[in-house]
């Protein structure tokens, strides 16, 4: 209970409320950075490999991503092609989800600071 039997409350501050909505975006965008990222790195390992790779392994690789065969050498370049297209659609998700995160970097890093100074001061007093 807090003072005057009131209940105590869950967050003590709107700061505090808002750094932790805003540590909550940020780590969200951080993972979803993160994953995108190797997400990409992938798809682009799978491109190179669409001129070098047996067709066997493309084969593989294309029944699982687009549920179509690659059986031969003329596939190569439709499962290149379409995997640049997979990479390009990352890439610009990335792009999307990189500029969220680089908007609330900075706030939350700004919180943070204010919250550590809060915490300071309080162990003094």
């Amino acid at each position: 209970m807090g003072s005057g039997g009131e209940p105590a409350p869950s967050v003590n501050t709107v700061e505090e409320s808002e750094l932790d909505r805003t540590e909550t975006r940020f780590l969200y965008y951080t993972r979803v950075v993160d994953t995108l990222e190797t997400s990409q790195k992938q798809v682009m390992e799978l491109t190179n490999k669409a001129k070098t790779a047996p067709l066997a392994e493309l084969d593989k690789i294309a029944r699982q991503v687009f549920r179509r065969p690659v059986a031969k050498e003329e596939d190569r370049e439709w499962f290149e092609k379409n995997m640049r297209s997979i990479a390009d659609d990352n890439a610009e998700g990335l792009k999307t989800v990189k500029e969220q995160l680089d908007k609330v970097a900075p706030k939350y890093a700004e919180l943070q600071k204010d919250e550590r100074t809060v915490e300071a001061v309080g162990r003094r007093t």
